[in-house]
């Protein structure tokens, strides 16, 4: 195939002034620039500037390479100024294109209070008008409308309050970038910064004003230099597209996924069934609280369903295994990634709603709210999406579901929590657990495809010893949520309920310091005093009660609880002393191995 294009270096000023539309596609990612990367643009522009001979001069800044489509006209020679062109499509180029938008927005802003003219100039960069002198954005953008408009693409005089609150991550980082730039180019901080930046003497800036520090800073950004590929040719674009990404460089895997789908499903300006699927697909994965990764959904959903592959091969993976490339087969696979969002949203954030609020499901959601929140094994999702679509298939029974569930629970506590052994021993095992569970049509086929799981652990779950060795260690301190203040927390409440023979943890547990961690008199270290040989559970009246009571005198206390744990320490120890700590933190870690452990890791 014979690519149509015309490579051209052009500025920013040439580019913004050309009189076109800028039309942010649909298949294309978010705004994602962070803090970090607005300061090294902003950076990377004022660097270029040269204080010296008693003038600015500016270096003109190379930005890279930006991917054009013109959708209308006949033009494709490059400029853009000179075709008919009413919409020109930005391939690639949207992040830089955007936060160059937002950079000049926050400095047509700085320059009302030095220059109301200069100020105006500078935004018709952002916003302009045709030649019916009717105004519009210069650049327009789907995903983060109508935020991005009212914040970015109106004057700071003009922004009504009530419209400026984002509603979105993007619109969050969008605002984060505008506020960036307003930082730094505001009040003491536009000299502080250049002079800091640029390496200059403290006074070196004494002799210009803020106005025409601002106006060397407008020139050096409409300066910077593009080399524009344009095309007026999809087919060119999209080939072109892939080539200058193809390799990860410049996007992410699921972005060039998503380019392809979106490339394949025409928006026919009614019903957009790929952008609609995929603001289903990012609603599902924000709609519980705290925004879960795309990127890392996708990989998890696709080892889970697919094949094992790195991230940086899934986009190859997707060509080879979503086949044949035709609308039909990408919508379904949309829908695909639709339901499976919405599994994988339920399995970072459970609720026994999520079950008909059947009572049965209560350990299945704490389950999954351990592995999520306590244990923070990701990995772990790849198995539980396929458990929970083979529960939804019927194939496999709620006691089977329960059962291992439990068994990644009882393995990831004990292998990662406890242990702290390599994390990348198990994906694999996930992997080829997940695919065959969901290929599997016959009793026979799900039998062998649990047993690739239960195999899979049992070979990896550590010896008696090295558990020993590692449970022994385990602390917990009231100074915060730390991954050994969890994992020792697991560990008591899985000993309470196991000693009461219940199936979740109790409601009103909480972890009691025999010894009191104020009481440093009797231990030689406050780790002594942490360690979990000297941790039991008590209901939170019964602690609040014996507080900071010597250990002899919290006995009296204790014998008032409930918990069969705590009746069989009063029954063992007439007084406490810092020496049984050691010894009973043994005790408990051959305990917690061998009755707690062990079974679940029996499933069959």
């Amino acid at each position: 195939m014979n690519m149509d294009f015309t490579p051209v270096t052009k500025t920013v000023r040439t580019i913004l002034n050309s009189g076109s539309r800028l039309l942010i596609p649909r298949f294309q990612r978010e705004y994602c620039w962070d803090k970090r990367i607005t300061r090294e643009f902003y950076k990377d522009i004022v660097s270029r500037l040269d204080f010296s001979n008693k003038r600015i001069k500016e270096l003109p800044y190379f930005i890279g390479t930006m991917l054009f489509l013109h959708k209308r006209g006949s033009s494709n020679n490059g400029d853009a100024e000179d075709s008919n062109d009413d919409v020109i499509e930005i391939v690639d180029g949207q992040q830089r294109l955007t936060t160059i938008t937002i950079f000049l927005s926050a400095l047509s802003a700085r320059f009302e209070p030095e220059s109301p003219a200069m100020a105006k100039k500078v935004f018709q960069y952002v916003k302009t008008t045709d030649d019916n002198d009717d105004s519009f954005p210069i650049l327009t953008t789907k995903t983060s409308y109508p935020f991005y408009q009212n914040y970015i693409q109106t004057p700071a005089y003009e922004r009504k309050e009530t419209l400026l609150t984002p509603l979105s991550e993007e619109d969050q980082t969008i605002k984060e970038a505008y506020d960036t730039f307003d930082a730094l180019m505001s009040g003491d901080n536009l000299k502080k910064k250049i002079i800091s930046i640029c390496g200059l003497d403290s006074d070196a800036l004494d002799e210009y004003s803020d106005k025409d520090v601002l106006a060397a800073i407008r020139d050096e950004l409409l300066a910077t230099q593009v080399v524009v590929i344009s095309t007026s040719d999809r087919s060119s674009a999209n080939m072109i597209f892939e080539i200058l990404n193809g390799k990860g460089v410049h996007l992410a895997n699921i972005d060039l996924i998503k380019n392809k789908l979106f490339e394949k499903v025409p928006d026919d300006g009614t019903v957009d069934n790929a952008e609609v699927i995929w603001k289903k697909i990012q609603n599902n994965l924000s709609k519980r609280g705290d925004d879960i990764g795309l990127a890392t959904f996708y990989r998890h959903f696709w080892i889970s369903k697919y094949k094992k592959v790195r991230s940086n091969q899934l986009y190859d993976s997707f060509q080879k295994w979503i086949t044949p490339s035709t609308e039909e087969r990408y919508i379904a696979f949309l829908k695909e990634m639709e339901k499976e969002s919405n599994r994988y949203s339920i399995i970072v954030h459970p609720r026994l709603e999520d079950f008909q609020n059947r009572k049965e499901y209560a350990p299945i959601v704490q389950s999954m709210k351990v592995l999520s929140d306590w244990f923070s094994v990701d990995q772990s999702r790849i198995g539980l999406l396929a458990l929970l679509d083979a529960k939804e298939r019927n194939i496999i029974t709620y006691k089977q579901l329960s059962a291992y569930i439990s068994m990644i629970e009882m393995f990831h506590f004990s292998y990662n929590s406890v242990c702290h052994l390599p994390a990348n021993r198990f994906e694999s095992i996930y992997s080829r657990f997940a695919i065959s569970l969901r290929n599997a049509d016959t009793q026979e086929a799900v039998t062998k495809a649990l047993k690739i799981l239960s195999d899979g652990f049992n070979e990896l779950i550590p010896e008696r010893d090295i558990f020993i060795q590692g449970f022994c260690k385990l602390t917990f301190s009231g100074h915060g949520q730390t991954q050994m203040n969890l994992a020792t927390k697991y560990a008591i409440n899985a000993i309470a309920m196991a000693k009461d023979n219940k199936k979740q943890f109790e409601n009103d547990l909480t972890i009691e310091h025999i010894i009191p961690e104020s009481d440093k008199s009797k231990s030689p270290s406050f780790a002594s005093v942490t360690n979990i040989g000297n941790l039991i559970a008590l209901e939170n009246g019964l602690n609040g009660s014996a507080a900071d009571m010597d250990s002899k005198d919290k006995l009296q206390i204790y014998k008032k609880s409930n918990y069969n744990w705590v009746s069989e320490f009063c029954q063992k120890y007439s007084e406490f002393e810092i020496s049984d700590i050691s010894q009973r933190a043994k005790t408990l870690a051959s305990y917690v191995y061998e009755k707690i452990i062990t079974p679940k890791m029996m499933v069959k």
